[in-house]
């Protein structure tokens, strides 16, 4: 969990995210045999993935020079559980933040750096690593992957050649002799308290469309963006859609052009799109409708 993110803009300090946090994750598998049919894991509800936190090694887990800070959570009885090395803080080269060169100028380039907050948590085979990045820029970025050991299942073949390989591989992958990974996802769901610029904050939508050029000359069309304050929570949830740029803004903030200060939501993978479809048994579990973002309505002001 990361709490009360502001940003030093020449000196003076401007909210922006009250709380960011892991709010939940499913791992459901898509093989109907006996031994898999019931698995669709509540990684965090189930087990508590902050209880179940993996001391970070320096040069291995995070690099050498990272600072580490140990961390004390209630653990199931609701008493204080101590873990060391829990949480590494590093600063890491990012790139190019910019570059320019004028005809016989000298060359501007200025480098990209940005600060890590590391956590690992092991849950069964999987060890999952979630980064919250820092940039300089304001920009707030979400890591989160997985490595330990697959969960895989038993099987005849050995190789895609032998006869029971197609029925062996139907619901998962070959990886080894007579091993298959079985097909599954991993599915996080974060939950983002926004203050950007104080509490007053709004999702807006930009939708680009192109529309008849009613300003004559040799154009027949042009394009031009159409913009929609979600009021709803209904309205809010819904699937990613690349076209869409989605805003959150603070209507009484404005920047020195007059438009109101926002972040950009930017999924990094497009969104998760569930394999499983209808009443499967992991939406029983999990018990959310097929969308990828939720606007959650405040006390006497919606979204």
């Amino acid at each position: 969990m990361i709490s009360t993110v502001t940003y030093n803009d020449n000196g003076r300090k401007r909210k922006v995210m009250y709380e960011g946090s892991l709010g939940g994750m499913i791992v459901p598998y898509g093989d109907p045999d006996v031994g898999w049919y019931f698995k669709a894991y509540l990684d965090a509800g189930d087990y508590g993935m902050g209880t179940l936190t993996s001391p970070i090694a320096l040069g291995k887990d995070a690099p050498q020079n990272a600072v580490l800070l140990d961390e004390t959570i209630a653990d199931y009885t609701g008493k204080p559980t101590a873990i060391p090395r829990a949480i590494a803080i590093f600063e890491r080269y990012a790139g190019p933040e910019y570059k320019h060169q004028e005809m016989g100028q000298p060359n501007i380039s200025t480098e990209r750096r940005e600060l890590v907050v590391r956590w690992i948590s092991t849950v069964g085979n999987y060890d999952y690593i979630f980064d919250w990045v820092f940039h300089q820029n304001g920009t707030i970025g979400i890591d989160a992957g997985a490595t330990g050991i697959e969960a895989v299942k038993g099987v005849k073949a050995r190789t895609m050649q032998d006869p029971t390989a197609k029925q062996d591989t139907q619901y998962g992958t070959l990886i080894d002799h007579n091993i298959v990974g079985t097909t599954h996802q991993h599915i996080y769901n974060f939950r983002l308290d926004m203050d950007v610029d104080g509490e007053n904050n709004s999702l807006v939508e930009l939708n680009p469309d192109v529309k008849p050029n009613d300003r004559g000359g040799p154009r027949t069309s042009t394009m031009q963006v159409d913009q929609v304050k979600v009021t709803t929570e209904q309205q809010a949830a819904q699937k990613f859609d690349p076209s869409t740029i989605r805003l959150l803004s603070n209507p009484s903030r404005l920047n020195k052009m007059g438009n109101p200060v926002s972040y950009q939501l930017i999924p990094y993978a497009g969104g998760t799109h569930p394999i499983a479809k209808g009443g499967q048994f992991w939406q029983g579990r999990m018990d959310l409708p097929p969308s990828e973002l939720y606007g959650s309505a405040t006390v006497g002001d919606p979204l």
